[in-house]
């Protein structure tokens, strides 16, 4: 959708951009229920997405947080394809060979 002929349009960039960071929080918020909520881990916080501190290799909690954002990762992945896939997938795909093939 914004390579080619078609018209570059700015709306639907930023519709684009508010869905993926809508669906990230979402499934960020979801997992975290899963992972921390229905486990002993201890009551869930804000604390959790926005402060550094959290993510730790050394604390079940630590490793929960990193499984929270690793799930959320590949759902954001997901809904990159589904929300961008009118060019997104075969526009990349396909520039990258042709990039290397005009140098």
């Amino acid at each position: 959708m914004f390579y080619g002929s078609s018209v570059w349009d700015p709306v639907l960039i930023l519709a684009q951009i508010v869905t993926l960071q809508c669906l990230f929080y979402i499934c960020f918020g979801l997992f975290l229920y899963m992972f921390m909520g229905l486990s002993p881990a201890g009551p869930l916080t804000v604390k959790y997405v926005f402060d550094y501190a959290a993510i730790s290799v050394q604390t079940f909690r630590g490793w929960m947080v990193i499984l929270t954002f690793l799930s959320s990762a590949l759902a954001g992945a997901l809904g990159l394809y589904i929300v961008v896939r009118e060019e997104g997938a075969s526009g990349c795909s396909s520039h990258l060979p042709s990039s290397k093939i005009k140098n």
